[in-house]
C-alpha cells in the first residue's frame, strides 16, 4: 500500500507540493526548537537573522553579475537564456534565504554557488531549448550571393 501511495504522490505534482508546504515548515520548526535548546533562543534568532542578511548581500552581488551577463548577451545579439535562468534561480535562492529556518538557508546557499547554478542552467537550457542563439533569427547560417555588377549612368 505504501508503494502505491508513493507512486500516486509523485504522479500528482500538486499533492507533492502540498506535502512540501506542510513538511518543510514543520521540519524548520523542529530544527529551530532543537537548535534553540542547544544554543539558546536569542542566539538561534540572531543566527537566523544573520543568515538572512548574509543571503541578501550575496544574492545582490550575484544578481549584479547575472545582470551584467544578460546585458553582454544583448550587446552580442544573443538570447540570454542561461543568464535569465540564473536570475530565476537567484530569485528562488533569495526567497529560500529570507524564509526563516536553517534547512531553507542551506538550500538557498547551495543555489548561490555560481558553479552549481551555471551547471544547472546549462543542463536545463540544453534539455529544454536553445541558448546563446542570435536574437530575432532562429537560423545562425548566413547566405552570401556573389556576383559582378556594373554601374550605368543614365
Amino acid at each position: 500500500m505504501s508503494s502505491k501511495f508513493s507512486r500516486k504522490l509523485f504522479m500528482n505534482p500538486l499533492l507533492f507540493i502540498l506535502l512540501l508546504f506542510i513538511a518543510v515548515p514543520l521540519s524548520e520548526l523542529f530544527l529551530l526548537i532543537k537548535i534553540g535548546h542547544v544554543i539558546g533562543a536569542i542566539p538561534t534568532i540572531m543566527l537566523a537573522l544573520f543568515t538572512a542578511g548574509l543571503g541578501v548581500i550575496l544574492v545582490r552581488r550575484e544578481g549584479v553579475s547575472v545582470l551584467a551577463k544578460i546585458n553582454a548577451s544583448f550587446l552580442n545579439r544573443e538570447a540570454p537564456t542561461v543568464a535569465v535562468l540564473e536570475a530565476f534561480i537567484l530569485l528562488i535562492s533569495g526567497l529560500f534565504l529570507l524564509t526563516p529556518g536553517f534547512i531553507t538557508d542551506v538550500i538557498g546557499f547551495i543555489f548561490l554557488s555560481p558553479f552549481l547554478r551555471q551547471r544547472a542552467c546549462m543542463h536545463f537550457a540544453s534539455k529544454f531549448g536553445r541558448h546563446n542563439q542570435p536574437a530575432g533569427n532562429s537560423s545562425t547560417t548566413t547566405h552570401t550571393i556573389e556576383g559582378n555588377y556594373k554601374v550605368e549612368d543614365d
